[in-house]
């Protein structure tokens, strides 16, 4: 049996941090505008565990959680109200609104909740939680997309003429930032700036959150941009396209269109997931969620027993998998680490060991590097060794990978490794990489 042993006196130590463990598996909450239903996924499965039947002729819209996850609200786009949902009882409790709720936003201490109202004069409603009494936060017109930006204090509105920014505390309008149509509206996890999609322009505004500039980007390719979402690291941007059936990508660090990833027909709403490493679409035409792999672009669908799915906001609550960071060497003892993706054959990647992590704890068949996957032999044994391959002392585990099988493209920059362990643990690595062609 392979020990975990220092083979040496300790020269380098590869540092691994464990990510934070799970207080609760990540859930979805698909607002169903056809059928009147929430949709309960649980994303570490992938399944729809649950359906929640909201009362009367409802027609949910927008959506958004309590900070402790115990409570949803829905805007029911249909009628003058919205939902309270206890998520431990199901039950549903309606409240008078204006009409045309649309979009919704918890505030983070839990209350109050505000509603937009998409109507030529409906504006914005703050709900206290426990009364329901109802404060006119700011008239406007065709209010949508509502978002709060914490270190600033902010809640931002999207309207037909931008969005306008209000003092959380106190509703007073700071500044309207007019730049035709706004709809979805999400914060930088930093709160150093905000987004919103403009639809009829098919762009996306990037908008500094201090001086209030904005910037535009173009997005080649998508008709009607609606939803907008942050990466957790705040790298990344999406708006998903309901025009086009596709989303955007937008580098958040340069403000560059990247490409455009095709999904169900009309989506909508989107979200990340908190590890970031997928994004989930509710495509409205198709009655569907699209989840995007977001290192790899590619798309799988997710089926749900409602119709016509929006989410229109924040509709994903809970914290990822357990997932441990590992230290990578590509090609041992390579440098560049040149791909060549024409080449055949098997690529090399070390695992590395350190007093953190062992090596022996490792499932080699779960491994990919790239998308790509681990050789496995015709004795159905995965084609690794075991070896000390940067001289700490520390057993490493040389995983061997189908070349025919990557994701990367000329231009990529990292290459990621994923697996689990023997006991179902997840871990990831990453590495830099050339891309020749």
């Amino acid at each position: 049996m392979l020990r975990h042993v220092r083979l040496t006196t300790l020269v380098a130590l590869c540092v691994v941090v464990p990510a934070v463990a799970a207080a609760a598996a990540p859930f979805a909450y698909i607002t169903n505008s056809n059928t009147g239903t929430i949709s309960v996924l649980d994303l570490a499965s992938g399944a729809e565990t649950d359906t929640i039947t909201l009362p009367g002729s409802a027609l949910p819209w927008g959506v958004a959680l309590s900070p402790d996850g115990k409570t949803l609200y829905a805007s029911n786009f249909g009628n003058g109200n919205f939902f309270k949902v206890d998520l431990a009882t199901k039950v549903a409790q309606s409240i008078a609104a204006p009409a045309l709720a649309f979009g919704v936003a918890v505030h983070p201490s839990g209350s109050p909740v505000f509603v937009t109202h998409n109507s030529s004069t409906g504006g914005t409603s703050a709900f206290d939680t426990t009364t329901f009494g109802r404060t006119a936060v700011m008239s406007g017109s065709m209010s949508s997309g509502a978002a709060i930006n914490v270190a600033r204090g902010h809640l931002y509105v999207a309207n037909r003429f931008g969005v306008r920014v209000l003092d959380l505390a106190t509703y007073a309008l700071i500044r309207q930032v007019s730049m035709g149509q706004g709809f979805g509206v999400a914060v930088h996890p930093a709160g150093t700036t905000f987004y919103v999609a403009l639809p009829s322009l098919g762009q996306l505004a990037i908008i500094d959150a201090a001086s209030f500039a904005a910037t535009f980007v173009t997005l080649t390719g998508a008709v009607t941009p609606q939803g907008v979402a942050v990466s957790p690291d705040g790298k990344w941007v999406y708006t998903s396209n309901y025009g086009s059936a596709n989303v955007s990508v937008v580098n958040a660090e340069t403000g560059a269109f990247v490409r455009n990833v095709s999904v169900g027909m009309n989506p909508y709403g989107l979200q990340f997931a908190p590890d970031g490493s997928k994004a989930y679409v509710a495509n409205w035409g198709s009655h569907n969620v699209s989840v995007i792999n977001t290192t790899t672009f590619t798309v799988t669908s997710l089926s749900i027993s409602g119709r016509a799915p929006v989410a229109f906001g924040l509709f994903i609550f809970g914290q990822a998998e357990q997932i441990i960071e590992v230290a990578i060497d590509i090609t041992p003892g390579g440098n560049p680490n040149t791909i060549n993706l024409k080449a055949k054959g098997t690529l090399p990647v070390a695992i590395l060991g350190s007093e953190e992590f062992n090596v022996a704890d490792v499932d080699p068949t779960t491994v990919t590097f790239a998308g790509a996957p681990v050789v496995i032999k015709k004795n159905g044994q995965a084609m690794a060794s075991y070896d000390d391959v940067n001289g700490d002392g520390y057993v490493d585990i040389v995983v061997h990978v189908d070349r025919e099988q990557f994701t990367l493209k000329v231009g990529d920059t990292e290459g990621v490794l994923e697996g689990k362990t023997n006991d179902g643990k997840a871990f990831r690595g990453k590495g830099s990489v050339r891309v020749l062609n």
